[in-house]
């Protein structure tokens, strides 16, 4: 199993609920970091929305 570093952007939009989410590859299983990261995200913004998202 090979591990590579994840970089993960979470920008908060201006408006009250949302965060932009970058540099997630989901066409590789999730390192245990980038999961704390998504799961946090969810819990501080609620709608984060996954752009630029790489699923092949």
């Amino acid at each position: 199993m090979t591990l590579t570093a994840t970089q993960i952007q979470i920008t908060p939009t201006k408006a009250p609920l949302g965060a932009v989410v970058t540099g997630i590859d989901a066409s590789v299983a999730a390192q245990p970091e980038a999961i704390l990261q998504l799961k946090q995200a969810w819990r501080d913004y609620q709608c984060p929305d996954l752009q630029k998202s790489t699923i092949d």
